[in-house]
């Protein structure tokens, strides 16, 4: 007994050590001097490896302004044809991003509604296969769009990238509105209802304007999105050159000063959309003043109720739901598979190489952002140093809403020769 009595104390004494130098390692780096190197360390991180690429693409294009001129603008042989191929790219890019957003919108008003305010089996499968083109890779959901779209006989091409467009920005307005409506009070809908109000009248006077701000900012993100895709636009492009695609043959044969000047463009008009969600969203009225109850109440017909959900529905399962999965039914062709595992030509160790290196990079990615994001997380939501950390808040979101092809040139511009010369392009 004396022995076991013997062991409990010592564990006691051996838990208590390991208790006491816990505290004591959490009250010595719980010090403010540690914590203000933490949070320098982490506000620092965030300004070079975020911020530092963007403002060096504006200061490049400041600096070469002479250059630009001369290549882009005034060319000796090309005369202006560089900026009409950067406007040309510019209009083809907003041009899709604006019919996608709205093709979105129509689809996703009834879709955010029947994921809020509806309960039936199956909702969360829906919820979440609603999700799936934002976490699906772009290159890989955008090869099956061009599978799924072939048998219909539509080419790579303008048509093509706006089926594309619209498989990934479906899920950014969807997200948004239902973020809105969750957070809603359904006691002002049913106390319409109650009073007599048609369903089309209640969603017209009281939903919508409560969705006003999910609607803004989900189309704005939807948009952004749009005009930066870049690896899947790059499958289903053939010859048109969107924005970004057009960056990326800048940036192949060396042009740079033509793709640092259409890089700053679109950096700044995401920016520029960003600050209008961030601050004009609420000012933003809709008009709910004028009544037709006799057609609205028409319009509120269980029948074409169950016709619109119907409708919905299918046009969600036909242009974003099939053409994301169709690449599995290629997947498991076992001529495709005899073709890439018995290959002489070890197609499988080219593919594996290349999903090795992206778990690798994505790994690594992660762990570094967690490493930063963490504290990071904490100084936005725990210091109280008011306007600053607003800005870090607001500017924090800003690598969303840049393009993918033009931050990725910033990044190279800073991080590369042209800059501070630290890596050469590659892993």
């Amino acid at each position: 007994m004396k022995t076991q009595d013997q062991i409990l104390v010592k564990s006691q004494d051996t838990k208590e050590e390991d208790l006491s130098f816990s505290l004591k390692f959490d009250r010595f780096f719980s010090k403010p001097v540690y914590r203000k190197s933490l949070d320098a360390i982490t506000i620092g991180f965030f300004i070079l490896v975020i911020i530092g690429p963007i403002v060096f693409i504006f200061l490049t294009i400041f600096l070469n302004l002479p250059t630009i001129n001369k290549q882009v603008f005034h060319d000796e042989l090309l005369g202006d044809l560089k900026w009409q191929m950067i406007l040309q790219s510019l209009l083809i890019s907003f041009i899709i991003a604006a019919i996608a957003v709205a093709i979105d919108l129509i689809i996703a008003f009834p879709t955010a509604i029947v994921l809020t305010r509806y309960n039936f089996k199956g909702k969360e499968i829906i919820d979440a296969m609603v999700d799936l083109p934002m976490a699906v890779p772009t290159g890989a959901l955008g090869f099956s769009i061009l599978l799924f779209w072939g048998i219909f006989g539509i080419e790579p091409g303008v048509n093509l990238i706006l089926m594309g467009h619209i498989v990934f920005t479906f899920p950014y307005i969807v997200r948004n509105m239902k973020i809105v409506l969750e957070k809603a009070d359904v006691l002002y809908e049913d106390a319409a209802r109650t009073l007599g109000a048609p369903g089309f009248t209640v969603f017209r006077t009281i939903t919508l304007p409560m969705m006003k701000e999910g609607i803004i900012a989900g189309a704005i993100l939807a948009f952004t999105r749009s005009l930066g895709e870049t690896g899947a636009t790059i499958i289903l492009s053939g010859l048109v050159e969107s924005a970004p695609i057009l960056i990326v043959g800048f940036r192949r044969q060396l042009e740079l000063p033509a793709a640092s000047l259409l890089a700053g463009i679109l950096i700044t008009i995401s920016i520029i959309l960003l600050f209008s969600i961030k601050f004009f969203t609420r000012k933003v009225g809709f008009p709910v003043k004028s009544v037709l109850p006799e057609f609205e109440k028409r319009l509120s017909n269980k029948k074409l109720r169950y016709i619109r959900d119907a409708v919905t529905a299918t046009i969600i399962v036909i242009l974003i739901l099939i053409p994301t999965f169709y690449v599995v039914s290629q997947i498991i062709d076992a001529t495709i598979i005899d073709n890439v595992f018995h290959s002489k030509d070890n197609k499988w160790a080219y593919l594996y190489v290349a999903f090795m290196n992206s778990i690798q990079i994505a790994a690594l990615a992660v762990f570094i952002n967690l490493l930063f994001g963490i504290p990071f997380a904490f100084i936005i939501v725990k210091r109280k140093w008011g306007k600053p950390i607003v800005i870090l808040d607001t500017i924090l979101d800003i690598p969303i809403a840049i393009p993918s092809a033009a931050l990725g040139f910033a990044v190279f511009m800073f991080w590369g020769p042209a800059g501070i010369n630290l890596f050469e392009p590659g892993f």
